[in-house]
């Protein structure tokens, strides 16, 4: 999940938000953004990621049968945690 990023960042982040009505099939709609921040004080820029669908499939597999609204994936070099609500 780091390719695409520069090779020194402060943190980079990747947000899910589900939204809550399904269509007619049962499929809900996810939007993605891909976040970073190259220091500590820097505002966070959108980056491109190398694939995109495999932090999502992460989530979904991770989430499934459960019902959510947000989940994010937070990491640094050296470390990662993931949260959703």
């Amino acid at each position: 999940m780091l390719e695409g990023l520069a090779d020194d960042f402060f943190e980079a982040k990747i947000i899910c938000s589900c939204e809550p009505a399904a269509d007619e099939q049962g499929r809900k709609t996810v939007q993605t953004s891909y976040l970073v921040k190259l220091e500590a004080e820097s505002e966070d820029e959108q980056f491109e990621p190398a694939d995109y669908l495999y932090p999502i499939q992460c989530i979904e597999t991770i989430l499934k049968g459960k019902e959510w609204s947000e989940a994010s994936i937070h990491f640094t070099p050296k470390s990662a945690r993931f949260a959703w609500a």
